[in-house]
């Protein structure tokens, strides 16, 4: 891992603290979906260029958030076009399924 990857990663730590501590105690999707949301708009708040939150792929592409067959990521280090990392926040007991975790994933997120 890079120096900027290690420091990316402690300040997306921190942003994804600060959204649970917001929102509160919860379970369940609802307060997934509120737990993203809240670390979306922080990672926006930096107004930081190196750091992009929720960039939907497809095949190596840009595409509009929803588009059939896109994955979206929470947060991408580097140009959206040819992200370095990519970062995937996990609230309560949720885990990063096969298809997150295959290397087709992060082809979908790297520009070809």
């Amino acid at each position: 891992m890079s120096k900027l990857e290690a420091t990316a990663e402690g300040t997306l730590t921190r942003l994804a603290a600060t959204a649970v501590e917001e929102i509160g105690a919860g379970k369940g999707p609802t307060y997934g979906t509120a737990v993203h949301t809240g670390f979306a708009n922080l990672i926006r708040g930096l107004k930081n260029s190196n750091l992009t939150a929720e960039v939907s792929y497809l095949n190596g592409n840009v595409v509009k958030r929803g588009t059939p067959g896109s994955i979206r990521v929470d947060a991408i280090l580097g140009p959206v076009e040819a992200p370095t990392a990519v970062f995937d926040l996990k609230t309560g007991s949720a885990q990063l399924t096969p298809r997150a975790r295959s290397a087709d994933t992060i082809e979908s997120a790297s520009a070809c």
